[in-house]
């Protein structure tokens, strides 16, 4: 490992996709939501990433818009 991309990839293109590809692990935290479902033991965090509506809109005490919220719970079993 050499700052922390394998070796054994030579090609400049495949270690710059790598390097980015860690750079955006290591930012992704910073930008990305939660919410929980359930609760205690049973408990699940749920990440998501806001698309370009979802990262505009924010609190305004002269609010021009009404915005309705929904939960998306995904199913443990997932059709291929």
């Amino acid at each position: 490992m050499v700052n922390g991309i394998d070796a054994s990839i030579t090609e400049m293109a495949e270690r710059n996709k790598m390097r980015d590809a860690m750079d955006l692990m290591e930012k992704l935290p910073m930008i990305a939501s939660c919410y929980v479902i359930g609760q205690g033991i049973g408990s699940q965090a749920v990440w998501f990433l806001n698309d370009e509506v979802g990262s505009i809109i924010s609190h305004s005490d002269t609010p021009n818009v009404k915005v309705r919220s929904f939960i998306h719970s995904p199913s443990s079993q997932m059709s291929d």
